[in-house]
């Protein structure tokens, strides 16, 4: 049986075969074909690159992103093809009240973008962003028009001509109004990033077509809470002219926890012993909860978790184990399943959810010896957490240079704490 190649090693492979390296430099761009790509693996595997950490090694390394022009090419170049994306924390939520009367549409399934953004529309938050109501009328694929547009080099800023022709488009969902025609690309989890393209395609497909203001927007939701990114294309013909005019963020049956919820957590929590597992190398919290959501609707193994979520295998292995280590998830030989605690915690209202949460990081004696010792506004530093950790027999940690990895896991696992109480209704 022939052996499939993943991106790295079929892109390597490609780029020795073709000399791209050597072509790009003489010519400035490269073509390559679909049936050139498949010579080694399927090129919608090859070429879906959401986020710029999805990359293959040797287009990281030498700074090479890849756009389709049609459905049969794709060019290779030094684009700078992403967009960088900021959660600002210290905007305040919209409460978007619960719908009890659409029973087939339950909040504690938004785990598909789909669904997220059925939910989005059915509570009102996508008219108070478009400022009309509107009506879903496209989520489907199609070919785009002719049209030429201008991409920046990632290095030196030059610009580059691009003509595309009969490309495939992409189009998450459209929803339109009087006025106003919304393009949304939605993921079901915080990202640093997208790739611009999932915007620019479709804002150019109807740009060329309609005279209505279209409104580009990136959506995420993570944890019970909608960020959306409100984006405008300065100049329709260049692809890196994207600013953002506003972020927007709603929060379903927002309560918000105070400290006097987290104090009560202090005084009646019970310390468990420490666990014979890997203490968490995971700092982002957000993302051990968007894996727990992720795995509500079937187990996964770690490969398919590091597909869905765009992780290399070893932050797969990380943020698992992190679950792992608050008795969230557990794993056989061969899948990662979710514990009855957590299907408990999932079910909860979200402020029930994120107190439950702080309980199981507050059960293992570090996490409350370190935010005991923060509330009494003692510095914390990395060599105070390693002397904390010492006395708290974590399981298979005895160097230093362990100690203090695994530090800062703790800090941000506070900070995340710390978030929680300082969240603000608009």
């Amino acid at each position: 049986m022939k052996k499939i190649k993943n991106n790295d090693i079929a892109w390597e492979i490609l780029f020795d075969r073709f000399k791209i390296l050597e072509q790009i430099e003489k010519n400035w761009i490269f073509q390559i074909t679909a049936d050139q790509i498949k010579e080694e693996r399927e090129p919608r595997l090859m070429t879906k690159f959401d986020h710029a950490d999805d990359l293959p090694k040797i287009f990281k390394k030498n700074h090479i992103s890849i756009l389709p022009i049609n459905r049969w090419t794709y060019v290779l170049w030094k684009f700078s093809t992403h967009e960088n994306i900021k959660y600002d924390e210290n905007i305040p939520f919209h409460k978007i009240n619960l719908r009890p009367d659409l029973e087939s549409l339950n909040v504690k399934d938004l785990f598909s973008e789909a669904v997220a953004l059925n939910y989005a529309l059915a509570t009102g938050m996508l008219r108070e962003i478009v400022g009309e109501d509107c009506e879903l009328t496209v989520s489907w694929k199609m070919s785009s028009s002719k049209f030429e547009f201008n991409v920046q080099d990632s290095i030196y800023e030059k610009k580059y001509l691009i003509e595309v022709d009969k490309a495939q488009v992409e189009i998450d969902w459209w929803y339109e109004s009087t006025n106003k025609l919304m393009i949304i690309e939605a993921k079901k989890w915080k990202c640093d990033d997208f790739i611009i393209r999932q915007l620019y395609y479709p804002y150019r497909l109807r740009k060329e077509k309609i005279d209505k203001e279209i409104v580009p927007v990136f959506m995420t939701i993570s944890n019970g809470i909608f960020s959306f990114f409100i984006f405008k294309f300065e100049n329709k013909s260049d692809y890196n002219s994207i600013r953002l005019i506003k972020q927007v963020n709603y929060a379903v049956d927002f309560e918000p926890i105070t400290k006097d919820d987290i104090n009560y957590i202090v005084n009646n929590i019970k310390i468990i012993d420490e666990p014979r597992v890997p203490f968490p190398q995971a700092n982002d919290f957000e993302k051990c909860i968007n894996i727990l959501e992720i795995l509500k609707s079937w187990e996964k193994t770690k490969d398919e978790i590091k597909d869905e979520y765009n992780f290399v295998i070893r932050q797969s292995h990380y943020y698992v184990d992190a679950d792992k280590y608050l008795w969230l998830v557990q794993d056989n030989k061969r899948t990662v399943y979710l514990t009855k605690l957590w299907k408990k915690i999932i079910s909860s209202p979200r402020k029930e959810r994120n107190l439950l949460l702080i309980k199981q990081i507050f059960s293992h004696k570090i996490f409350m010896e370190a935010y005991k010792y923060k509330t009494k506004k003692w510095k914390i530093n990395k060599n105070t957490l390693v002397n904390m950790m010492k006395s708290c027999d974590l399981y298979n940690i005895w160097s230093d240079v362990t100690f203090g990895r695994r530090a800062s896991t703790i800090t941000w696992r506070l900070k995340w704490i710390d978030k929680t109480i300082n969240e603000k209704e608009l």
